[in-house]
């Protein structure tokens, strides 16, 4: 007798198999063809279905499969149903077993490891080809984010993505204008045949790891919904020349990387720690808010230059750990000079008496003012009609902050 499985098993072995599944692969290959179950089947099963077991979660359902077989020999002249097309249906003649037993069957296929089943068992849960992909702009940044786009069901109730603090309407909006304009960052996003999100990584260009004395790329936080999928990102993050990643998908480990390939001294698979910086372009496309970030938390500047890192400085300007769609201040950039202080959210104390003159009514600032975009600022502010560099830079981090 050939074997017998069901469109449902067939079909999930053929999307797992596209998603990289080894074994899936090799089931496929140990099936087709076969005309006799006995030469592949190291026991008395046939007749093979999946079951999927659902669990509810806040937003989403949780998926597990389970293989069903029949275990019973229907050849046999002693089998009670015997000739009974339905008999390998019958619950009383079938039993479940989970997908690893259901490897262990094939008597054909080699031992695999144990991150090999797990992929399979992780990859067989979803039922649709997975595309992964790297984009730049404001909106598939967005997209991403944005909870309503996720997948509707999750390998378990610890879903990254589903418990993404930036995956509201609103903190999702300034997440993707702050990553896209203000940081020209990249992301990866990975996809259902739905165009559902199955997961996302931002991607961070010309990154300064100073510990190691390396400038690279690097692959940040993973949120995903299948460990496969997090697997896939990775994969994929070094077959676009990404060198580094971060080690651990958690807040707290923010100085903790993992090297994809040969870099430097650094040979690949190295773990290693580093305090981090990268400059900021601060596009004027930027128009507000940032969001909760995983490594690079801190925005500094110093010496004409704005930078984000993974530590504070004495420069630290901005943190970036708030679940509000902006940043929390730490000090203030004095517009004038470029000094970072406490003394005002406005101008330093070294400037105001360069800026303002006292009168009767009060302060009154010297040269008087300009309007531009609707405010009024002081006119030595301004390179005529523009404002100058080091003003642009004080309004770029003003439109990280809530008003």
């Amino acid at each position: 007798m050939k074997p017998i499985i069901s469109v449902e098993l067939k079909k999930r072995l053929e999307k797992a198999a596209m998603n990289g599944s080894t074994i899936a692969k090799d089931i496929l290959g140990e099936l087709r063809g076969c005309r006799d179950v006995k030469k592949i089947i190291n026991r008395t099963a046939n007749y093979f279905d999946t079951v999927r077991v659902v669990g509810k979660c806040d937003n989403y359902s949780s998926v597990r499969l389970e293989i069903t077989c029949c275990t019973k020999d229907v050849t046999n002249k002693h089998f009670p149903d015997k000739d009974n097309p339905r008999a390998p249906y019958f619950r009383e003649n079938r039993e479940r077993i989970n997908l690893s037993t259901f490897v262990s069957l094939f008597s054909n296929l080699d031992d695999y490891t144990s991150d090999e089943v797990k992929y399979f068992d992780s990859a067989m849960r979803l039922s649709q080809k997975a595309t992964v992909r790297v984009y730049s702009r404001m909106e598939d940044f967005e997209r991403a984010y944005i909870g309503s786009n996720y997948s509707p069901i999750a390998e378990n109730d610890q879903s990254s993505l589903h418990a993404s603090c930036m995956r509201y309407d609103d903190v999702s909006r300034n997440a993707a204008d702050f990553y896209a304009n203000f940081c020209g960052a990249r992301i990866i996003i990975a996809t259902d045949e739905d165009e559902n999100i199955l997961g996302r990584a931002i991607v961070w260009d010309n990154v300064c790891f100073k510990d190691v004395n390396l400038k690279a790329s690097f692959v940040d936080r993973i949120y995903f919904n299948f460990d496969f999928v997090r697997i896939m990102i990775i994969d994929y993050a070094r077959q676009l020349g990404i060198e580094i990643r971060k080690n651990k998908n958690t807040y707290e480990s923010y100085d903790e990387f993992y090297t994809l390939k040969q870099i430097g001294n650094l040979s690949i698979g190295t773990l290693f720690y580093s305090n981090v910086t990268m400059s900021v372009p601060v596009s004027r496309w930027h128009k507000h808010g940032a969001p909760y970030l995983d490594t690079l938390f801190i925005l500094n500047y110093e010496e004409g230059v704005l930078y984000l890192s993974n530590f504070t400085s004495n420069g630290g300007i901005v943190k970036f750990r708030n679940t509000n769609g902006y940043g929390g201040e730490l000090s203030f950039l004095c517009p004038f000079c470029g000094k970072t202080h406490t003394d005002s959210p406005r101008y330093c104390c070294d400037c105001k008496s360069k800026i303002t003159e006292s009168s009767y009514f009060g302060d009154i600032i010297i040269g008087g003012v300009k309007t531009y975009k609707k405010k009024k600022y002081p006119s030595a502010l301004f390179d005529g009609r523009k404002p100058t560099k080091l003003f642009e830079i004080y309004l770029g981090i003003q439109r990280c902050l809530r008003d």
